[in-house]
């Protein structure tokens, strides 16, 4: 444990730090930069052309200004045509710089100053005026503007939502769309990484409480929200929930999730007493087969075994559907 290194602090610092707080910091860099600053004062630096005083903020500057560096350096300059300048006209230029030009530069400021402190810029926050430094800004501080963003959060992401679909109108937008599909879907990965990929979900999948947790979140790939209806059936889509719930609310006996007899492949709904196995296909992957992939082989190898083993089985596409196929079946 070390002392602080600010002089007006008495704490003690932890992990071999120099200060305490960023407080501590800011306040010892602002000691420091006053001690500099009146000893540069004592032999201050100055410009090379006009021989003013340069100010502690620009002590690295060789000139005051841009005028000062334009004027001495195209003294120097071999160009079409040539000058003869004397040390005297030399210093009369210097002179007439320093008594005109130094003027009406500092009125011209002058007058931007008061032109702003007559139509003053306000923090969106505070509605405090802002400092005519700080004009380019829209707040007057960093609190303000974090205050003001927490406030505000909605309509901010609002925006950013509507100038992201914009976006992604342009030309621009859609190949960057292309480059973040090849990325979700892992085309870019090479063989190597692949493997290794491989390896650690092998790893990760031989403790059971992950494996079912994996189970829970869904395979790659899955559709709609994932959930528990009110009875505590899972559920993996939108369009199950829908059916799941109607079921429930109509006390329609019905097993959820059934594998197929001598098979690894689940079905949606099975009605035991009727022997009929439902299949809730939201998504219509007939339709949709170019993109779904491995996905679309699974699909056709689930029907396969339900035409093979010669089941009572029904494809529904939406809600609409589903509900007049119970109804008749209750007739």
């Amino acid at each position: 444990m070390k002392k602080c290194n600010n002089v007006e602090c008495n704490n003690k610092t932890r992990n071999n730090r120099l200060f305490c707080s960023i407080k501590c910091l800011k306040l010892d860099k602002k000691i420091r930069n006053n001690e500099n600053e009146l000893i540069y004062n004592k032999n201050p630096k100055k410009c090379k052309f006009c021989d003013e005083i340069i100010p502690y903020n620009k002590k690295e500057n060789v000139f005051c200004n841009s005028n000062c560096a334009a004027s001495f350096n195209n003294i120097r300059r071999k160009g079409t045509y040539e000058y003869h300048l004397s040390e005297q006209g030399l210093e009369n230029i210097r002179k007439s710089f320093n008594s005109e030009s130094r003027i009406s530069q500092k009125k011209f400021s002058q007058e931007k100053i008061d032109f702003y402190l007559k139509h003053p810029k306000n923090c969106l926050n505070c509605n405090n005026i802002i400092n005519y430094e700080n004009k380019k800004r829209k707040f007057c501080c960093d609190e303000c503007r974090d205050e003001y963003k927490f406030n505000n959060i909605k309509n901010i992401n609002e925006k950013l939502s509507i100038s992201l679909k914009n976006f992604y109108k342009t030309d621009k937008g859609i190949e960057n769309k292309k480059k973040l599909s090849v990325l979700y879907t892992g085309k870019e990965f090479s063989d190597e990484t692949k493997l290794k990929l491989s390896i650690s979900i092998k790893k990760r999948c031989e403790n059971i409480n992950e494996r079912i947790r994996l189970k829970e979140i869904g395979r790659k790939g899955g559709f709609g929200k994932k959930g528990y209806t009110n009875n505590g059936i899972y559920y993996q889509s939108n369009f199950e929930k829908e059916c799941f719930e109607y079921l429930e609310k109509n006390d329609i006996f019905f097993e959820p999730h059934k594998s197929l007899p001598n098979s690894s492949k689940i079905c949606d709904i099975y009605f035991p007493n009727k022997n009929i196995w439902i299949e809730l296909d939201g998504i219509n992957r007939e339709k949709r087969k170019e993109w779904l992939g491995k996905d679309y082989d699974y699909w056709l190898d689930k029907l396969n075994e339900y035409q093979t083993k010669k089941l009572n089985f029904k494809i529904f596409y939406n809600y609409k559907e589903f509900i007049k196929f119970i109804a008749h079946i209750d007739e």
